[in-house]
């Protein structure tokens, strides 16, 4: 034995204990002076996989924003494991606005930050509520301020040259006419739109039904939309669909779900073909909401048909 005033190691076969040092080792699991096992960051491991959990099957989050927030937080955890943090009780608001300042360090954007400051209220809220901490240290602190350039809202004569582009004579056209039809005249996000089933659809009451994992909307749409969903569900799905049995409304051209990128991608193929710089799929939303608000609709009303969970989103498009 080696016995020292800081220091007492003690090796017998798989243990290495560290008296008055940090490292416990016993059959290959680190443990600190506090009994928090390193090799878990101190329970962060399985705090954030119960947290993503949390958010897949309770809240019901689209994956989009469940990857986000698991992303988000493995760099929050690698961060820890660096600055020599290893448990959640050691997580204060002072080591939180320090992650912050190395964030900012590193030339991350604001809006960035602003991102992951969002993401760690709601996990440390989520540890306080599941009684896995006594007190929430992200609840004072506060990102940057983002400033958020003016929504550019397209004029909708280039709206119609868009829509305009898609060959109506072939299956794939037929669908991108649907599909881009029914965003401008329902205001759908494209995630909500590729999530659509077909019994979603009522094409002779005309509106179609959207859930997107926390609300259930109603959206109608006009007798011409009407004719274009009527051409694609009856001539150009079943030749895309096959045999692939997929219950999605709209189809990829080997019959299966389409993706954000393939719908994106389709968009912007349009969009060069038409001349047409600097359009999205966001924008066709944006224009549908800046003329409800033309036409005089009421801000709930807008609130409703997007989605939305405050009317003072509405200001954006005013």
């Amino acid at each position: 034995m080696e016995n020292n005033m800081d220091e007492v190691n003690i090796n017998k076969g798989e243990a290495n204990i560290y008296i008055g040092g940090v490292n416990i080792n016993k059959g290959g699991v680190n443990i600190n002076k506090d009994g928090v096992n390193i090799n878990n960051n101190g329970g962060m491991d399985d705090s954030i996989k119960e947290y993503v959990d949390f958010l897949r099957n309770v809240k019901h989050s689209s994956e989009n924003t469940v990857m986000a927030y698991e992303r988000d937080l493995n760099k929050f955890k690698s961060y820890c494991r660096n600055c020599g943090i290893t448990g959640l009780s050691s997580i204060t608001s002072t080591r939180l606005n320090g992650y912050i300042l190395w964030l900012e360090k590193n030339g991350f954007a604001s809006t960035t930050i602003s991102r992951y400051v969002t993401t760690m209220k709601s996990f440390f809220h989520y540890l306080l509520n599941s009684g896995k901490i006594s007190g929430d240290p992200a609840f004072l602190i506060k990102g940057p301020v983002v400033e958020r350039p003016e929504k550019k809202i397209v004029e909708w004569e280039l709206i119609d040259k868009l829509l305009s582009q898609p060959e109506t004579d072939t299956a794939k056209g037929i669908r991108d006419k649907a599909m881009m039809e029914l965003m401008c005249s329902t205001g759908m996000k494209v995630s909500e739109i590729i999530s659509l089933e077909i019994d979603d659809l009522k094409i002779d009451e005309r509106y179609v039904v959207c859930n997107n994992g926390r609300k259930e909307r109603v959206l109608f749409f006009n007798n011409k939309v009407g004719q274009f969903l009527k051409k694609y569900v009856e001539i150009a799905r079943p030749e895309m669909i096959k045999d692939t049995g997929c219950t999605k409304l709209f189809v990829s051209c080997k019959g299966e779900k389409m993706s954000r990128q393939g719908y994106w991608k389709n968009i912007k193929t349009y969009c060069a073909k038409a001349g047409i710089n600097n359009i999205n799929s966001s924008m066709l939303r944006d224009a549908f909401a800046a003329a409800l608000i033309r036409q005089g609709e009421s801000a709930d009303t807008i609130k409703e048909a997007l989605g939305y969970v405050s009317v003072n989103s509405i200001n954006q498009y005013r």
